[in-house]
């Protein structure tokens, strides 16, 4: 779930994909040495737009966000799993929280 994308709510898809999120990290590093920095980015519906330190800022920050998210519900799963008490237990896990409680 972690890399498969965000919604912004407004229109805007920003992929979450590793490479993706290390890109941004990049653009936003160079937002940071120079705010006036914009730069070429297409987004998850392979339309391209320039963007700068406030698209680059929401970006990350929302990304962030969602990667932090999505490692806290796998935590949660993995601390349900360590307590089944059969493989049944695990199954059942599967069938019933796998899917559910994930960030979107």
């Amino acid at each position: 779930k972690e890399t498969g994308g965000i919604d912004l709510g407004n229109g805007v898809i920003v992929n979450t994909e590793r490479e993706s999120q290390s890109l941004l990290q990049g653009a936003w590093i160079a937002c940071q040495v120079n705010p006036a920095y914009t730069t070429g980015w297409k987004g998850a519906d392979d339309i391209w737009g320039q963007i700068g330190l406030a698209e680059v800022t929401v970006f990350q920050q929302a990304v962030t966000a969602h990667v932090t998210d999505c490692f806290a519900r796998e935590e949660a799963l993995h601390g349900l799993a360590d307590l089944a008490a059969s493989p049944q237990e695990v199954r059942d896990l599967y069938n019933d929280e796998l899917n559910e409680g994930w960030p979107t």
